[in-house]
């Protein structure tokens, strides 16, 4: 938790230099661990309480960044994703399978010093796919992929599963994520702001349907109440 606090306040103070008057309003983008259901997980709730008390953020709702992830890349696109989306961390692989713009299973692997093998593992597990998409997108916001792109490019797929044509593998841009937390929660946010939405400024906007509003951040807080858990306080 330290270390996390630790990234955001460095992370602050480099989006925050040179801006005269400091934003406090807060969309979190999460990952789907920490998400339960439409709620915050019971298990992260602590983490985001601490994390908006220490920098006196107002959350206005979250997103999970998977789901955010596939909308931009449909808007960018113009047609619905289908592919293997890979998150790459030090410790663990994140494999999302993408269906036509949906997101319908995600795994995760303990990263080890094989890419290839970790993937072959983290795909083998899935219970829905007969035939893999031959698209993979590889994601990491702090270090160069492109190694790992070439590894994954040496193996042989078609050998190890079920892929129809060998996998096109591309490197997403680093920040892919920040762009599509702020399209997908950008429209919530202005209208929270009192801000008027066109209807073809909506469209261009749209947002994905996992999207959570303050008013949902909410109930999380109160079923967390409930539980004598502590959990995100939303201001009104």
């Amino acid at each position: 938790q330290e270390k996390l606090l630790t990234a955001i306040d460095m992370s602050l103070e480099k989006a925050l230099a040179g801006i005269d008057s400091e934003p406090n309003k807060v969309i979190y983008g999460l990952q789907e661990s920490w998400v339960d259901g439409s709620a915050i997980s019971k298990k992260y709730a602590k983490i985001l309480k601490q994390i908006t008390e220490k920098f006196e953020f107002n959350p206005m709702g979250f997103v999970v960044t998977t789901e955010a992830i596939v909308q931009l890349l449909k808007l960018k696109e113009g047609t619905p994703p289908t592919a293997i989306l890979i998150r790459v961390s030090e410790s663990e692989v994140q494999i999302s399978l993408i269906n036509l713009g949906k997101v319908i299973e995600n795994q995760i692997v303990s990263r080890s010093e094989d890419i290839d093998a970790d993937l072959e593992e983290g795909l083998a597990r899935s219970q829905t796919q007969e035939k893999y998409p031959s698209r993979m997108l590889l994601l990491n916001g702090s270090f160069d992929l492109d190694a790992l792109k070439q590894d994954i490019l040496s193996y042989n797929w078609l050998e190890k599963l079920p892929f129809l044509h060998f996998p096109k593998v591309e490197v997403l841009d680093p920040q892919i994520t920040i762009h599509a937390v702020a399209i997908a929660g950008g429209a919530e946010a202005a209208k929270a702001l009192g801000f008027k939405i066109t209807e073809e400024e909506e469209e261009e906007e749209k947002i994905p349907q996992d999207i959570e509003s303050s008013e949902q951040v909410e109930e999380s807080v109160t079923k967390g109440e409930k539980d004598n858990k502590p959990i995100i306080k939303q201001e009104k």
